[in-house]
């Protein structure tokens, strides 16, 4: 209902790591045929989503135990500074807003409001990329059918607990631990 009924702002509608281009001065983002005013979260929500489905394809294609923790710690702390960036930005932006229509304690509450939707579009996601017709090769590429699946239910999981969860979250921290506390099903018992 969100994405369809809440035009806060121009969001890009399939925002994901492909599409962004960084260097030290420099971020572009490209491919922008899906932008329309939709909700502020989904575009945030779409990155971390990307994240968390790297994440859980590392289940299976990190071999070394060691390798896999390092690259998920890496994976986890960019969810978190995405979170942080953007909050850092906003924030300013949402003070000059006309306290008339927008009182502070409202604004406190918009900013968890948006934290929370942010899971939840997180969580859409990851679902629509394993299960839709617009896979995610960090899924999808796994030649193995039961590696596959072990990632595939991983990430299943985790975005089964974003959305599910998604009231309980105060902090970015939270939703990574939620998140990275999902276990794949499969194999089944």
């Amino acid at each position: 209902e969100k994405f369809m009924t809440q035009a806060q702002c121009l969001i890009h509608g399939d925002l994901h790591t492909g599409s962004i281009m960084v260097n030290q001065t420099e971020t572009y983002v490209i491919d922008p045929e899906f932008a329309f005013y939709g909700p502020m979260a989904f575009d945030i929500g779409a990155v971390i989503a990307n994240l968390f489905l790297s994440y859980a394809s590392h289940e299976v294609r990190s071999k070394d135990p060691d390798q896999r923790a390092d690259f998920r710690q890496y994976l986890t702390d960019t969810i978190i500074d995405v979170w942080q960036v953007f909050k850092r930005e906003f924030q300013p932006i949402l003070e000059q807003t006309d306290s008339v229509n927008m009182p502070h304690g409202y604004r406190s509450g918009y900013t968890l409001r948006l934290l929370q939707d942010v899971a939840g579009f997180a969580g859409c996601k990851m679902m629509r990329r394993v299960i839709g017709l617009a896979g995610v090769e960090d899924i999808r590429g796994i030649e193995d059918v039961h590696e596959r699946a072990i990632a595939g239910s991983l990430a299943l999981n985790m975005a089964h607990a974003l959305i599910m969860k998604r009231g309980y979250f105060y902090s970015m921290d939270d939703i990574v631990g939620i998140a990275t506390a999902a276990r794949p099903t499969y194999p089944w018992p």
